[in-house]
């Protein structure tokens, strides 16, 4: 009987874990098409590395006027599709980014 009351409490803690790492769980704060302006520390890069120029030739280190990025919303959190733009934000100190919320 005992083992029967052990295996309930398991498949309850089970479940209660997938539904705190379930996607669906998680509340959107973000919504495709919404410009918000946020620290750059606050979005998260979705690469490993990064080239040290951009496309033009210009360099990452160089600070730029504007910071404006795109990303998405995954479990809670902004991910970046601008590494480059992002990581030249956080290393010339800007306060602020501009950021374009896009679907997944």
């Amino acid at each position: 009987m005992a083992c029967g009351c052990i295996r309930d409490v398991l498949a309850q803690v089970v479940f209660f874990i997938r539904e705190l790492c379930d996607e669906r769980s998680y509340e959107k704060q973000y919504y495709a098409g919404q410009v918000i302006r946020v620290p750059p520390t606050s979005v998260r890069f979705s690469q490993d590395s990064i080239a040290g120029k951009y496309k033009d030739g210009g360099s990452i280190y160089d600070r730029q006027r504007r910071y404006s990025i795109s990303a998405v919303e995954h479990r809670g959190q902004m991910y970046t599709l601008n590494n480059r733009t992002l990581y030249s934000a956080q290393y010339n100190g800007a306060d602020e980014i501009e950021v374009k919320v896009v679907p997944k």
